[in-house]
Order: C-alpha cells, then sequence, then structure tokens
C-alpha cells in the first residue's frame, strides 16, 4: 500500500466507530510503538500523543489486536 492507501484506509475504519482505543502512560510510548511495529501492519493501528495527561492512546482496526497489545502493557 502507498502512503495514500494507508491514510486512507485508516480514515475509513477510524470513522466507522469500530475502532478499539487502548491508553497507556505516555514514559511507555517507545516500547509501545516498537511492539505495534513488530506485531501489526501500519494501516492495523494509529497512535495519538497525549490524549490526557502523560497519557497517549492506540486505537486498532480490530479487537483481537487492542487485546494482544493490551496484555502486552500489563506486563512491561
Amino acid at each position: 500500500m502507498t502512503p495514500v492507501e494507508i491514510f486512507e484506509y485508516k480514515q475509513k475504519w477510524m470513522m466507522s466507530g469500530e475502532n478499539n482505543p487502548v491508553k497507556f502512560h505516555s514514559d511507555w510510548r517507545s516500547q509501545a510503538i516498537e511492539f505495534c511495529k513488530l506485531n501489526f501492519e501500519t494501516y492495523q493501528y494509529k497512535h495519538f500523543k497525549y490524549t490526557d495527561n502523560y497519557e497517549d492512546t492506540i486505537y486498532f482496526e480490530h479487537s483481537g489486536h487492542s487485546e494482544f497489545f493490551s496484555d502486552y502493557m500489563k506486563v512491561i
């Protein structure tokens, strides 16, 4: 997929309301991004910095991915 196609694909599933957010402390940002890069395709998640005080949120296209990521974040 080209970068434009990835952007458009993410916009489509983000706007559908079927996104699966996982919130985590911003201190774990680099570990979270590295985990997502290793385990998911770039079009399957979207990261937002500072969605609250010291908090980031990653939205996932599939609920199974959000559960997998959430389990990982509990281990760190």
